[in-house]
Parts: structure tokens; C-alpha cells; sequence
């Protein structure tokens, strides 16, 4: 069996190119230098292919990742081929997108298993990159800790850099993790990160504290989805578990998400109109505010407030986009910007918005049905992989990566998360735990 070389800087040096990746990746204004590390840990894996290759040959789950992205990005170029408006500038951001993601799937996996070599812990890749998400959760909550030292309370959702929706995606898989984690070892299940109870449990209470501080109602619905998997996933793969410790899981996980969704309702007021907003941007030829909302005020609701914005324009581009579907069932060409192409083929106006909102509306617009079948596919048959994979072998990291899929792949219902860097972080989260699973398997081979 092929090991890694015994060079006692290698699983340092790819250490630390996780954490500066993860890091970086959110970071708009460090691009350059974010590109450079990128740079990096592709020439590490060059430099290390003689040992990386046979590790990821022996197992077929690097085949299945990296060859059923191939599959995806080869349907997508399909369906611009036959359907889109502008074929090359859909195939130019097709390429632009998704090889780059599929590079950091490959990425995390390589690094990850020469972060984990020879002695390390197989989760050393994900303990740094949880690491780095713990950073920005420090920084940003000593960010809007600056007030007080003025004499003013502290400012939920007042960023470092960026928007909410940014740090919301930072603090929702870092949050799941180390949540699924706490089940597993009060579930008296192998965890996955090689840190102490009271260290978890420190990450964890600072993880929640982000949320918090995050303040966004979509970061609920991202832990909660992924929460609801966890224990789904749990009790189904351990039905022997008595029915005592099943339900202290249960009740474990439902006291976290009620305690944040009860935080958010009661720090968070846009929640107190949610309903009549949404209606209100059903209709969306009784007012205009979805096209322009500096020459059209938001609607006046029955109880005489004004409509929330998010929820009124969430409700009213899902409906715009829907009968862009409808209209476009094949699909205009990939873009990031379809929704600002089919309103203004449909409705024969310019909007300064280029999404809906939802990354799935969005993605069906550009790539129509199809495209979204092929990207349902490919996560439904990922999550079956890896739930099976832990099943058979009990693989941790392999239900934490299933974890990581299903939760993104839901928030981009609500959420316009299906590109940029928030997908790649998704995928640098994913190979890193796929590297550790490798590791984690060809390790027990060894043992036996």
C-alpha cells in the first residue's frame, strides 16, 4: 500500500494551506493572493502525484466525485449546445464555474490526505479548515463588539467585510459540523475531529454565537436542514440503538434549533410581517417594486407597515421566475445572470436585479429542466453514496460530507448560493472530508 513520503513539514505546510484557503476564499478584496494559494496547493499535489495517485486510484469514492462532476459539466454543455441564446458565452461561464469547482473538489481531497500523513489525524484537513471558519467568527463578533468601547450596545449584523448572506455561509456549515460531531459522541458513535469534549463544546457554543451574530433567517434553515439529516441518517444506520438514546439525540438537536430559531424571532422583527410580505409579492402586476424599488415603494401591508423588502422580493422574483420556467422549460444558457435575461425577454424591461434569490430558480432558468434534473441527480446520488458508504463502514467523514451537500444543496432553494465562492467552499469542505475518508479507510485496512 503506497504511503506518504516521511517529510515532517509536508503535513504542516498542507495544513496551513487549508486554513489560508478556507480563509481567503470569502474575502472579495483578496482575490489575488486567494488565487496564489489555490496556485499552491495545485503545484503541492503535482509535486506529490506520485504518492496522491495511487492513494485516490485504491478507492473508487475520488472516481465517483470528480467523474460525476465531469458527467454534470458535460450535460450542462449539452444543453447550451442545443438550447442556449449565446452558446459560447454560456460554455465560456460553464467552464469559468464549475471546472474551477470540480479543481477544488480534487484540491481539498489531495490536501487533505497529505495533511493527514503519516501520523496526523485523518481529520487534520477539516480541523483547520473548521479552524478558519472559527477566525471569521471570532473577528466578526469582536467586529460588532467595537460599538460599546463608544459607549453604544453591540450591532447585530454589522459586518467586517461584505454583506449577512457572506458570513451566513461561513457560520451555517461550521455550525452544522460541529453540532453533527457533538451528536455522534453523545450518540457514543466514532466522531471525526481529533479535539477534546470541552474544546468541541467551546467551538460549538462559539459557533452558535455566530449564528446569532449573523442574524439571518436562511442560516436557520440551513443547520435545521442539515440537523433534521443528521438524525434521520443516524436512526435509520443504527436502528439497534435503544430508543432512550435515540431520543436524547433527537431532543439534543431539536433544543439547538429551537433555542436559535427562538433568538432569531425574537431579535430578528422583519419575522412579524413575514406572511402578509410574501403575499403581498405574489402579486406582482399590482406593484412594480420587484423592477426597480428606487422608482416603485414597497407595498403597504394590512396592519399599515411596509411590506418586509426580503420577503417581498423573494415572493415576487419566485413567481417572475416560475413563469420564466414555464415559458423557457429548455433554458436560455447557463449565466449567473438568467433571471435579469428572462425578465427582460418576458416582460420586455431591464431590472437592475440578475437573481431571483434562489440559486435553483436561477440554475433552471439558464439551464431549464434538464439542467436542474442533472444537478438533483448528482446530489441525490452523492448523499446515497456516502449515507451507504457510512452504513456499510460507519465512515464518519463520509456522513459529514453528505451532511455538507444535502444542507448547501437546500439552502440554494432560498438562497442565491449556487456559484462563486460559496460553491467552492461547499467543495473544499466535501474533498477535504472525502480526503479524510480515504484516509480513515485505508487505515483500518492496514490495522486488519
Amino acid at each position: 500500500m503506497p504511503t506518504m513520503p516521511r517529510q515532517p513539514t509536508l503535513p504542516l505546510f498542507a495544513s496551513l494551506w487549508i486554513f489560508l484557503a478556507v480563509f481567503l476564499l470569502p474575502m472579495d478584496k483578496a482575490i489575488a493572493l486567494r488565487n496564489l494559494v489555490l496556485l499552491l496547493g495545485l503545484g503541492l499535489c503535482l509535486w506529490q502525484w506520485r504518492q496522491l495517485l495511487p492513494r485516490l486510484r485504491q478507492d473508487a469514492l475520488p472516481r465517483f466525485a470528480l467523474g460525476g462532476l465531469t458527467a454534470f459539466i458535460a450535460l450542462l454543455l449539452l444543453q447550451t449546445l442545443f438550447f442556449a441564446e449565446n452558446r459560447a458565452f454560456s460554455a465560456s461561464a460553464i467552464l469559468g464555474e464549475w471546472l474551477g469547482a470540480a479543481l477544488v473538489l480534487g484540491l481539498g481531497m489531495g490536501v487533505a490526505l497529505l495533511a493527514g500523513a503519516p501520523r496526523q489525524a485523518a481529520a487534520q484537513g477539516i480541523s483547520m479548515a473548521l479552524l478558519a471558519l472559527l477566525t471569521h467568527v471570532l473577528w466578526m463578533l469582536g467586529y460588532q463588539l467595537l460599538p460599546v468601547f463608544s459607549g453604544q450596545p453591540p450591532r447585530l449584523g454589522l459586518m467586517p467585510f461584505a454583506e449577512r448572506d457572506f458570513h451566513s455561509q461561513l457560520v451555517a456549515p461550521l455550525t452544522l459540523l460541529l453540532l453533527a460531531e457533538t451528536v455522534l459522541r453523545k450518540w457514543d458513535l466514532p466522531g471525526l475531529l481529533p479535539w477534546s469534549n470541552r474544546v468541541l463544546h467551546g467551538a460549538l457554543v462559539l459557533a452558535l454565537l455566530g449564528v446569532v451574530g449573523v442574524n439571518g433567517r436562511t442560516t436557520l434553515i440551513h443547520i435545521g436542514a442539515g440537523g433534521l439529516l443528521l438524525v434521520a441518517a443516524l436512526v435509520l444506520a443504527h436502528p439497534q440503538r435503544g430508543s432512550g438514546t435515540r431520543r436524547k439525540a433527537v431532543l439534543g438537536v431539536g433544543i439547538a434549533l429551537a433555542l436559535l430559531a427562538a433568538t432569531s424571532l425574537t431579535l430578528d422583527k422583519r419575522w412579524q410581517k413575514l406572511g402578509d410580505s410574501f403575499a403581498a409579492g405574489l402579486k406582482v402586476q399590482e406593484n412594480r417594486t420587484w423592477l426597480d424599488d428606487r422608482r416603485y415603494p414597497l407595498p403597504t401591508l394590512p396592519s399599515g407597515q411596509e411590506a418586509d423588502h426580503s420577503a417581498y422580493l423573494r415572493a415576487a422574483f419566485g413567481t417572475l421566475a416560475l413563469q420564466g420556467i414555464a415559458n423557457h422549460p429548455m433554458g436560455i444558457g447557463y449565466s449567473i445572470d438568467a433571471f435579469g435575461r428572462v425578465i427582460l425577454l418576458d416582460q420586455g424591461e431591464r431590472t437592475a436585479i440578475i437573481s431571483s434569490h434562489s440559486s435553483i430558480l436561477d440554475f433552471t432558468l439558464g439551464t431549464g429542466l434538464l439542467g436542474l434534473a442533472g444537478l438533483t441527480l448528482l446530489v441525490a446520488l452523492g448523499c446515497r453514496g456516502l449515507y451507504r458508504r457510512y452504513r456499510q463502514t460507519g465512515d464518519t467523514a463520509a456522513l459529514l460530507a453528505m451532511l455538507v451537500i444535502a444542507s448547501y444543496y437546500l439552502r440554494c432553494f432560498p438562497e442565491g448560493h449556487l456559484s462563486g465562492w460559496r460553491l467552492k467552499l461547499t467543495l473544499l469542505l466535501t474533498g477535504l472530508l472525502l480526503g479524510a475518508s480515504l484516509l480513515q479507510r485505508s487505515r483500518a485496512a492496514a490495522r486488519r
